[in-house]
């Protein structure tokens, strides 16, 4: 629910217990989730920026960390964003940064 402009932490869109799967080390999961800020709306309204903005021909990657994101892929590559895949879940970035660090570079690189 949105307060003020805001979402809530995105910790408490899942059901409790949730985390444990994708953070299973309760340290990481404590530093991941006392680091998680509420954010407002406009932060998340827009996925991918629309034709015409000032900055659309710069050179824009995609990475696409699940399935979930497909959809949105798909999206970015026919907006001409170089996209890359990998088999992960939204916390790739806290459990497997090297691997999102050599998809980000892979990325930059073409």
């Amino acid at each position: 629910m949105m307060v003020s402009g805001r979402l809530p932490r995105w910790d408490t869109w899942f059901p409790d217990g949730a985390l444990d799967d994708l953070l299973p080390d309760p340290g990481q999961r404590s530093q991941v989730l006392h680091r998680s800020p509420e954010l407002p709306w406009k932060v998340v309204a827009e996925v991918l920026p629309t034709p015409g903005r000032a900055w659309h021909n710069a050179r824009r990657s995609y990475l696409q960390l699940s399935a979930a994101n497909q959809a949105t892929a798909e999206q970015a590559e026919e907006r001409g964003y170089r996209v890359r895949r990998m088999e992960a879940d939204y916390l790739a970035l806290v459990t497997q940064p090297a691997m999102v660090s050599d998809l980000l570079l892979s990325a930059l690189r073409t």
